[in-house]
């Protein structure tokens, strides 16, 4: 499959910003956690919060009480403490909890080398409930690159099927250097599922049979459920369709959002992103492509990625899929489905925001952030109309889409919110502008242009409107 289609089903994105939300300080009077890298909710109608902090502690509080904190599980001298992308990443309570009392764990041990662990830990039952260190069982380790401190991804999810999800990035430096997210042969630069009521082949869980590679006999590990992944920091499953939603951290340029599917392989690092990075189109065949990319603009670095929003408290998020980017603090959300991707811009302050680490959940569906100096925030609507419809006055279309040696002519429509500067650009496929329309300042309201496609050769382009309001893409095809 050459690499153009694999572009097919890009249709139309918008990015918009909006001032109608922010991030809220909650728990103002709680003791500032340090360094935390996660938060989870307790899984028995309490609706308490626990909070990961990167050097072992793990904090249990009240959020109707916020002003006492109590120590769950003291792992300070069990974790690594080098620093970087290591230390205690990601935290799940089993499905059945209420009556096994099991919750994984995922973090690094050692230094320099050191080793990824999934451990299952008992809690108990009395009051006040705390782990059992002794009841420790290692459920899975893998050998980490020494020398290399960062992705060490992390993040622990259990599924919809029952089975624990875990993600381990490529094992750090750039570019991929042992070639880990396209090597099957091991479980780095991967997405992992694994059956942990069973045990099997020696270990303290077992493959669970859909598994891609489960029935294979060449070497391939049969614990991967997704592979060609950099750092897959933060995944969530969305509470209502059970989609696997991804936040894939990129190398030097592209930040990328993946929907995940079994035995799916992400590019890495063949692409970074939409784009390539140690490839060619020859390499792309069978490539699943994220659903959303943003480059290292205006400070960005790192994608942090959130949940699909459930709750009701901002009637507008629901069903739009809510991240951010570490370096910035600039948190979207995305909305994916039959209507065409739309990119929201929902908090820019980026000179004065929270680094952020992670987002959670609470018992009500409600989305909070972490953030990296010591508080937990949470998504608020700050409009008292909370509009549903934000995109309705911002479009574009092109009356056709195809074109040939016949039909090189078409009128493109757009609409605009407010007055503003345009700029009107048919691009290719790797964002290079081949053509400019128009640029110039246009009233609010509906207009057109005319445009001829007989300068293009034959391929995949985009056509592109950049406003301040944001930025439309159309997809269009040219084959004379």
């Amino acid at each position: 499959m050459k690499f153009r289609y694999l572009f097919l089903f890009i249709f139309l994105f918008i990015e918009s910003a909006n001032a109608q939300f922010a991030l809220q300080d909650v728990f103002p009077n709680l003791l500032l956690f340090s360094s935390p890298t996660d938060a989870i909710i307790m899984p028995d109608g309490s609706n308490r919060i626990l909070v990961l902090e990167q050097r072992g502690g793990l904090w249990i509080f009240d959020p109707q009480s916020p002003t006492e904190r109590r120590l769950f599980w003291d792992g300070k001298n069990v974790v690594s403490q080098m620093g970087g992308e290591d230390g205690l990443l990601g935290c799940a309570f089993h499905p059945n909890f209420a009556t096994n009392h099991y919750v994984f764990l995922s973090y690094t041990v050692g230094s320099n080398p050191w080793n990824s662990h999934i451990v299952r830990y008992e809690c108990s039952v009395g009051k006040p409930d705390t782990i059992i260190p002794s009841s420790a069982l290692d459920i899975l380790t893998i050998a980490q690159p020494a020398g290399l401190y960062n992705h060490k991804g992390g993040c622990l999810q259990f599924g919809p099927d029952g089975f624990l999800y875990a993600s381990f990035g490529d094992g750090g430096g750039g570019g991929d250097p042992f070639g880990n997210g396209q090597n099957r042969s091991v479980l780095l630069g991967k997405i992992l599922r694994l059956d942990i009521d069973h045990q099997a082949d020696g270990n303290n869980y077992a493959i669970p049979a859909s598994n891609p590679f489960a029935a294979n006999t060449q070497g391939l590990k049969k614990e991967i459920y997704s592979y060609g992944m950099r750092n897959t920091w933060r995944f969530s499953f969305d509470r209502t369709t059970g989609t696997l939603w991804a936040g894939d951290v990129g190398q030097n340029v592209y930040e990328e959002i993946d929907t995940i599917v079994n035995g799916g392989n992400y590019g890495w690092n063949i692409m970074e992103g939409f784009h390539f990075y140690n490839g060619t189109a020859l390499d792309t065949a069978g490539l699943k492509l994220p659903i959303w990319e943003y480059s290292h603009t205006n400070g960005n670095n790192a994608i942090i990625g959130g949940y699909v929003y459930r709750g009701n408290a901002v009637a507008s998020l629901i069903g739009k899929y809510i991240y951010c980017d570490e370096g910035t603090g600039r948190v979207w959300a995305l909305t994916i489905g039959n209507e065409p991707v739309k990119n929201q811009l929902l908090i820019d302050h980026s000179n004065s925001s929270p680094v952020i680490t992670s987002f959670m959940e609470d018992q009500n569906k409600e989305i909070y952030a972490v953030s990296y100096g010591g508080k937990i925030y949470k998504l608020i609507s700050t409009s008292s109309v909370d509009s549903k419809e934000m995109f309705a006055d911002f479009s574009l279309r092109a009356q056709r889409n195809f074109f040939d040696e016949l039909h090189s002519q078409t009128e493109i429509h757009y609409s605009l919110p407010q007055s503003e500067h345009i700029l009107i650009s048919i691009v290719d496929i790797t964002g290079r502008e081949i053509q400019r329309c128009v640029e110039a300042d246009k009233e609010k309201g509906q207009h057109s242009i005319q445009f001829n496609s007989r300068s293009l050769v034959n391929g995949m382009y985009f056509i592109k409107l950049t406003t301040n309001s944001g930025t439309l893409v159309q997809k269009i095809s040219v084959m004379k």
